[in-house]
């Protein structure tokens, strides 16, 4: 598995601003089969990572960008990303931070300024375990930041478990409930 680090321990963090919904492994648990957006260059980490989502029972369409530039066409529906029924806005993000282009710092603090994505759930799931990355992403919007395990294995309960999560919590309205107390 090129691109793949061994992680020493399974690092999920979350963080008080949510997303997410539930089911049984072999059934989509994700709200009206919404779009993942998988922002990621690595070819090998792409496939791995659907290849996770898919033995997870998650069965939302995901759609691959390979360069900060490309995820920003795709959130802003521009350029060959114009139609939105072949390329739906995502439920949810999956955001490298070593990406050609556009960092995944830069796609997120992006993401932030845009109004209309203000409750989109961001995962950073990313190689780096270094406690800058971490806290810059935090710093700039991320929902979760998520190193990439090693193992298929892993890989497949973390994604199930921080898409569940972000996915139920969006559902519910929980995350939007959150931010007018906090407003």
């Amino acid at each position: 598995m090129c691109g793949w680090r061994p992680a020493l321990s399974l690092r999920l963090l979350f963080s008080p601003s949510g997303v997410s919904s539930g089911s049984a492994k072999g059934k989509s648990f994700m709200q009206h089969n919404g779009t993942i957006l998988l922002a990621e260059d690595d070819a090998d980490d792409v496939f791995m990572t659907q290849r996770a989502l898919l033995e997870s029972g998650i069965t939302n369409p995901v759609a691959v960008v390979r360069d900060g530039q490309d995820a920003l066409r795709y959130l802003a529906g521009r350029g060959q990303y114009s139609d939105r029924e072949r390329f739906p806005s995502p439920m949810l993000v999956l955001l490298d931070l070593d990406m050609p282009l556009l960092s995944g710092f830069d796609v997120l603090a992006w993401i932030r300024r845009q109004s209309q994505f203000k409750d989109l759930p961001v995962i950073v799931f990313t190689g780096s375990s270094q406690s800058p990355d971490v806290a810059r992403a935090y710093r700039l919007g991320a929902n979760s930041f998520m190193v990439k395990p090693g193992q298929l294995d892993q890989l497949r309960a973390a994604l199930s478990e921080a898409i569940h999560f972000w996915t139920a919590k969006t559902a519910s309205g929980e995350d939007a409930q959150l931010r007018q107390l906090l407003d």
